[in-house]
């Protein structure tokens, strides 16, 4: 596979961006997204604990071609939501 809009050929094609309370949420989009043969890069399955969030969401970002949020009043109250 090659890369494509400077992302490395194997990136996720879609971050899902979510409130720690709306995880279910966001992991059924990202299932739903998977089983229709998108990458998707979801806290809850690949941040590794003890990972910079900070960078690893930056990078997330930059790597995936386009960004999900789980708009809700919990992800707009949210610390990083805003």
């Amino acid at each position: 596979m090659t890369a494509q809009f400077g992302r490395p050929a194997d990136a996720a094609h879609f971050l899902i961006s979510y409130s720690p309370a709306d995880e279910r949420w966001a992991t059924w989009i990202a299932w739903e997204l998977e089983l229709a043969g998108y990458r998707t890069v979801l806290q809850a399955w690949d941040f590794v604990p003890g990972t910079n969030f900070i960078d690893f969401m930056d990078r997330a970002i930059r790597q995936s071609a386009a960004v999900i949020a789980v708009l809700s009043n919990n992800y707009l109250r949210s610390r990083y939501g805003r």
